[in-house]
């Protein structure tokens, strides 16, 4: 569910349950608009970053969010990011892996920028099978692909530990 404020409410109220300490640095991946990106900063994380690869988005959030601590927004699509230097303790990326040619290799950056027992927030839309029955096109034209819930933790547990799943 959407706020008046164009944020997707559950993943970021999910992530924020993860936020445990000052010292929880937080990466939003496709943050657009920036809402749930401040949101992570207001539930207690000591740095949150937001990378978008829209140029408007990206501005947008710089002249918003303009003077808040601790939170700042970087131009660029999320393969072309290297944040592996300076690892993070919490990663959300709200319906982007949809929008990525190759999942593996994005999963393995996301991977690589994660602490040790890091947390992932990821959500994409999963293939609906109806009223699309016997169709395996993704439904959103922007999309690549979309997944079944049990490919999705198939390709996701390759990487990643999955504490849980919730569908929609």
């Amino acid at each position: 569910h959407w706020d008046n404020a164009d944020m997707p409410q559950f993943p970021y109220s999910l992530a924020s349950n993860y936020i445990k300490n000052q010292e929880c640095r937080a990466l939003d991946i496709a943050c657009g608009f920036g809402t749930g990106t401040f949101s992570l900063i207001n539930s207690g994380a000591s740095e949150v970053i937001g990378v978008d690869v829209s140029d408007n988005a990206i501005k947008h959030c710089q002249r918003k969010f303009l003077g808040v601590e601790k939170l700042s927004f970087v131009k660029g699509d999320a393969l072309s990011q290297d944040f592996s230097q300076k690892p993070f303790d919490l990663v959300v990326t709200i319906h982007t892996m949809e929008h990525i040619i190759d999942d593996n290799q994005f999963l393995t950056k996301l991977k690589s920028w994660m602490k040790k027992n890091a947390i992932i927030v990821l959500e994409v839309p999963l293939l609906m099978k109806y009223p699309f029955k016997d169709s395996e096109e993704p439904y959103g034209d922007a999309h690549i692909r979309e997944y079944y819930t049990n490919d999705l933790i198939e390709l996701f547990s390759s990487f990643f530990k999955v504490k849980d799943a919730y569908g929609v």
